[in-house]
């Protein structure tokens, strides 16, 4: 987010506070800021209808409107934007009010400054983005929901016990995902000091009432480990229940600790990897406890004997003599080489190996760093599997799923897409033919693809866009489009999800939207 313009629509009729949130938003560092500022809910109606922004500020008393009806008008044209309000001491509880409408959050003018007012706009907009997630399908709410590189946590509005949770949470709080669910959110913090669950409680009913809350805490993972962490809490609808949404953020720098860390522990000889070196003759000098119990074998049966004992005679051939010719090459390699233990059983380890040298730059020996990554192995197993499994479910259901590329290659086509299109994905998969087989009209084609290839790019989910699709046989359908926005574990943008509604039967009945999109798709 760091790296993109922030459009900001402004309705704020006071010219003085009006200025005033423009130069705080301006001493916000590393972003910037496009902000179109009106005076009234007329022009904010129709640069909503003219433009996008990813987020509204919005004062409740303007020239044309009073109140909550102002929020209520503009909701009616951005219900998919975020909506901070502007609010006054006088007219807190209409600001609240607000919120129950959709809202996002309220800002007390004249209690603000630049840290404030854009760390209520950042939340805004990813509890914007979250709650749209929420809204899709389960399938599409679980990508975006485990894509997400925040922790999210879905509270019982009542008891606050988790009833689900992203990936991310699992791996922040150390816990496999099904021991997770039932605990309230007093477990996760801890009982002593300033961070009390007393004054966790305090905040919790706050958030439940309806007013969102923004705080640091110190948290406490499944093995007592205590970190910062920034929590994000709102009270919203899932699946049409009211539910307490939290928003997690790992505050603590943890990978770099953890990154530290490993290169400590692979350089001591308590490593958890295990390390090995010889001299150029083959011939060991030193092992490490991990490397001794990774073969089933003790130092002294190690020390003096040839590496070849750490493997059976095809690995050695398939292996570890390639490995080794590269790393006196180049000065070093890595590879997954299998090995031998002392009892026979063979394992696959993840190894690198590099060159020893003196210091005139003669090679003296090599050092070799092994991790066991059998289980991993049979996790990717276990993951191929899974991803079979929800590819069929997604063959199996019946709604038209594809999903997209940043570049608008198809990655995804279920069974009933080639059903509604006539298309194969064999055909289709890694290509942009879709769009020159679906849309034959050069003009519509470019329009409908621009489109879709912007709203991806700015991370925007769509709904209930129609455009007319011509399949294979020629047919000409309408169809009703959807879509999530897909991002890797970094946050990145990679392409997006796609729902499509085949609206049959609609030639007496068409919207507005189905029409043009007919008229456009005519050939010429």
């Amino acid at each position: 987010m760091t790296s993109k313009h922030i459009r900001v629509l402004l309705v704020e009729d006071n010219a003085g506070d009006a200025r005033l949130i423009q130069e705080m938003l301006s001493e916000v560092y590393g972003l910037s800021f496009d902000i179109r500022h009106v005076v009234t809910l007329a022009s904010g109606v129709q640069c909503l209808i003219e433009g996008e922004y990813d987020v509204v500020l919005l004062d409740l008393g303007l020239p044309d409107s009073k109140g909550l009806e102002t929020f209520t008008r503009i909701y009616a044209h951005a219900w998919e934007v975020p909506i901070v309000v502007l609010s006054g001491l006088d007219d807190e509880q209409v600001a609240l009010k607000s919120m129950q409408g959709g809202a996002q959050d309220y800002l007390i003018k004249g209690e603000v400054d630049s840290r404030t007012i854009w760390r209520v706009i950042r939340y805004a907009m990813e509890r914007k983005r979250i709650e749209e997630a929420l809204k899709t399908s389960e399938a599409n709410y679980r990508a975006i929901f485990d894509a997400a590189s925040d922790a999210i946590f879905v509270h019982d509005i009542e008891t606050t016990k988790v009833v689900d949770v992203n990936r991310k949470g699992c791996e922040l709080f150390c816990y496999p995902c099904d021991e997770l669910l039932g605990l309230d959110a007093g477990h996760l913090m801890p009982s002593e000091g300033p961070y009390t669950k007393k004054k966790l409680e305090a905040l919790l009913q706050k958030a439940v009432a309806g007013e969102p809350q923004v705080f640091e805490w110190l948290a406490k993972d499944k093995a007592n480990r205590f970190f910062w962490v920034e929590v994000s809490m709102k009270r919203t609808v899932v699946g049409g229940v009211t539910r307490l949404l939290s928003i997690v953020r790992d505050i603590n720098e943890r990978k770099e600790s953890e990154e530290a860390l490993r290169r400590l522990e692979v350089a001591v000889e308590q490593a958890l990897d295990g390390i090995a070196v010889a001299d150029m003759e083959g011939k060991v000098q030193f092992v490490n406890p991990a490397w001794t119990k990774m073969h089933g074998l003790k130092v002294d049966e190690a020390l003096g004997k040839d590496f070849s004992i750490f493997h059976t005679t095809a690995q050695m051939k398939k292996d570890v003599i390639p490995l080794n010719e590269t790393v006196k090459k180049n000065g070093s390699a890595q590879g997954e080489i299998g090995h031998v233990k002392k009892d026979g059983k063979t394992f696959q380890t993840l190894m690198a190996v590099a060159l020893l040298k003196d210091k005139e730059g003669r090679p003296t020996g090599m050092i070799a760093t092994a991790r066991d990554i059998t289980e991993r192995i049979r996790a990717q197993q276990a993951l191929e599997r899974q991803k079979e499994y929800y590819e069929k479910l997604l063959d199996e259901a019946n709604i038209w799923i594809e999903v997209l590329d940043r570049e608008g290659r198809v990655l995804l086509w279920n069974k009933k897409a080639e059903d509604v299109t006539g298309y194969k994905r064999k055909h289709l998969l890694g290509t942009l033919r879709k769009w020159q087989m679906e849309y034959p009209n050069a003009a519509y084609r470019q329009k409908v693809f621009g489109f879709i290839r912007r709203s991806i790019a700015d991370g925007r989910n769509i709904r209930n866009m129609e455009t007319e699709v011509t399949t294979y046989s020629g047919r000409k359908r309408m169809v009703s489009w959807s879509s999530s926005i897909i991002r890797n574990r970094e946050g990145e943008i990679t392409g997006g999800m796609f729902i499509g509604t085949a609206l049959d039967g609609l030639s007496k009945k068409a919207s507005p939207k189905a029409k043009a999109a007919r008229k456009n798709n005519k050939k010429g």
